[in-house]
């Protein structure tokens, strides 16, 4: 039986209604404004999509001041950076005192928005495994046959991540005459971890663009291996070095070209992790913001562009209809362009769980976080059909070491709960009987932050109780923690209890889109799908990934790839996978724009993709065989 200690520790407080349906994320973050969270900040600023109204954008004429101006009148504050179709990317800003009423007030005062979100955290996707050589593959050899002479020339590949060495040589042009300094295929590189600066691009207002020309000079005026200037922020990781040379590395060090080794580049450097979770790269109205920035950059120059986004997260409904999907749905859909994602790590990890609950019946979601995890964790779940007049879909959460009977009271749509300990808020239960009018299912959002003196650690039990007239399917997603600092990867991520686990649906959140392409791991010595790699249906009954490529070469065996300070190093996963795919893409928009026809774009790059690999591997996914990867005749270094 619990101890006394363990079951008056946590609390659940009365819950209350909410004085405007709101997005869940956004409620979290204003509870924590309210209990001093964040610093001591007279106004604090979140990273928001906004959902326009077509009316609120032609009365304003896409002007983005005119638009946060009218938006926002009151005490809360918008600074719009990108419009992208309906969707706009800002920063919210908060006063600390009255944060909800301000926000309240917005959400009331403005018919415009159609929808508010908080921007998600994205992940990088980075695999532990043993090295080993790479093998031959005939289907690879038989795709090469296809695509003989293409090389990406004339295409641009994008990479939106963490970490890209300027210098390194399968990035750079030899010198046409000795003892000339070699010159970069980077075109523009863009690093967001920078303020507002005089080189900033002007369409967003903040980082700092660096070109070609640029990075030229600076490798000019470097003697022999000179560490980096402080104008070129040196990679704290060598991910985006790795995937970036998948795609377009030219081999002159690793011996392993990429699919396209002359495409040209554009990097952009998302900007650090932020608050308490070193794991979380960026928010995604920044990746919205770097892909408009490839895409525009790449049209500057009258080329076609493949996007890559070796990111992952799995807040979100999971059916393409979350704002950021849309956003990039809206970009890749463009002809000429490809925006391919990884699938995500997470196949493995129990992060999923779906039930259906009869009239009248309740579904219990068992939720274990390790005594080791020491981040903040959260319970998404999704229902469908959401809360409708006279209907209610209760939701009770018990902390561990508490039972059914002396939990909490139940939180009815439209209501906020919080979860305490020794008098300080801990967590909150947000409950949206409707995620709003255009996207009509239910949202419930359980926050649980590790703190040293509470007993947080053990099973917390999510308890669904159907009170409404018909069947209710929920799908419940938990949020990974899968990189720390130092890349290592810890026991610390919370999981679903595996009676009650479900991997039907373990796709990265934000790659069910219907433009965009989501690529899988595969090993490629079998062509199965790495046992990690995210796969399944969507929400709305999509297959996903859309294709496979090899993120390891045999079980547990590492693709070479550079590193970061000119190194050839190893990697694996969907992260690994996805360039191969996004270089693949850029060879057959090379062959389209060859041939001076329509410029493919969107699905009508995922056909051409299917055609070209023709086969499918024992998983049901096409797969790509990937080209010939020869062992690097230097050591692996780096992670």
């Amino acid at each position: 039986m619990a101890t006394m200690q363990h079951r008056n520790a946590i609390r659940l407080g009365r819950a209350r209604r909410c004085a405007a349906p709101m997005d869940p994320h956004l409620l979290e973050i204003v509870a924590r404004v309210e209990d001093g969270a964040y610093g001591d900040a007279v106004e604090l600023g979140i990273d928001v999509f906004l959902d326009l109204a077509p009316d609120m954008l032609a009365a304003c004429g896409g002007d983005r001041d005119a638009l946060s101006r009218r938006i926002a009148p009151g005490d809360a504050r918008l600074d719009i950076r990108a419009i992208v179709g309906s969707i706009a990317t800002a920063t919210l800003w908060l006063p600390r005192a009255g944060a909800r009423p301000a926000l309240a007030a917005l959400r009331r005062g403005s018919s415009g928005i159609r929808r508010l979100k908080a921007s998600p955290f994205l992940r990088l996707q980075a695999r532990a495994a043993i090295p080993g050589p790479a093998m031959p593959d005939a289907g690879a050899s038989r795709i090469a046959g296809l695509l003989a002479g293409l090389d990406g020339d004339g295409v641009v590949i994008g990479v939106v991540d963490d970490g890209c060495d300027l210098a390194h040589p399968n990035f750079l042009v030899a010198p046409d005459t000795p003892g000339a300094p070699p010159r970069t295929r980077i075109l523009h590189y863009w690093d967001q971890r920078h303020g507002a600066c005089a080189d900033s691009p002007p369409e967003y207002g903040y980082g700092r663009e660096t070109t070609a020309a640029q990075i030229d000079a600076w490798l000019a005026s470097r003697v022999g291996d000179a560490p980096f200037d402080p104008a070129f922020t040196p990679p704290r990781d060598s991910h985006g070095t790795r995937v970036l040379d998948l795609a377009a590395g030219n081999g002159a060090l690793t011996g392993a070209a990429g699919l396209a080794p002359r495409a040209s580049i554009v990097f952009v450097q998302l900007p650090c992790a932020e608050f308490d979770q070193p794991y979380r790269i960026a928010h995604s109205t920044r990746v919205v913001e770097a892909v408009d920035y490839i895409f525009a950059r790449a049209a500057r120059l009258g080329m076609p562009a493949v996007v890559n986004l070796s990111l992952a997260a799995q807040a979100g409904p999971h059916d393409g209809t979350s704002l950021f999907e849309l956003a990039l749905d809206t970009l890749a859909a463009r002809p000429g362009r490809a925006l391919v994602l990884a699938a995500g790590n997470d196949h493995g990890d129990d992060i999923h769980a779906r039930a259906t609950i009869a009239p009248g019946a309740t579904a219990a979601f068992d939720w274990a976080i390790p005594v080791q995890d020491r981040s903040e964790n959260r319970f998404e779940l999704w229902y469908t059909p959401g809360a409708r007049p006279g209907d209610a879909l209760d939701i009770r959460v018990i902390p561990p070491g508490r039972d059914e009977a002396d939990a909490g009271p139940g939180v009815p749509p439209d209501h906020v709960q919080d979860i305490r300990h020794a008098g300080r808020r801990i967590g909150g239960v947000v409950h949206r009987g409707q995620d709003s009018a255009a996207h009509r299912d239910g949202q419930v959002l359980v926050t649980v932050a590790a703190a040293a003196d509470a007993p947080t650690a053990g099973v917390w039990r999510v308890v669904v109780h159907n009170r409404t007239r018909r069947a209710v399917t929920c799908h419940a997603w938990l949020d990974g923690d899968e990189r720390v600092p130092g890349g290592r990867r810890l026991e610390n991520q919370s999981r679903f209890l595996s009676a009650g686990a479900c991997r039907g649906s373990t796709v990265s959140s934000f790659a069910c889109g219907r433009a965009t392409l989501c690529v899988g791991a595969s090993i490629r010595s079998t062509g199965a799908a790495a046992p990690y790699s995210g796969r399944g249906t969507t929400r709305d009954g999509r297959a996903k990934p859309d294709i496979l490529a090899p993120g390891e070469i045999a079980p547990r065996e590492r693709i070479v790839a550079a590193a970061a300070g000119g190194h050839a190093g190893t990697g694996s996963g969907t992260s690994m996978a996805a360039p191969q795919i996004a270089g693949l893409l850029a060879l057959l928009l090379q062959r389209a724009a060859a041939r001076k026809g329509k410029l493919p774009g969107g699905r009508d790059l995922l056909a051409a993709l299917r055609a070209l690999c023709g086969r499918r591997g024992r998983d049901g996914f096409p797969v790509f065989p990937g080209p010939r990867l020869p062992p690097s005749p230097h050591r692996p270094t780096g992670r």
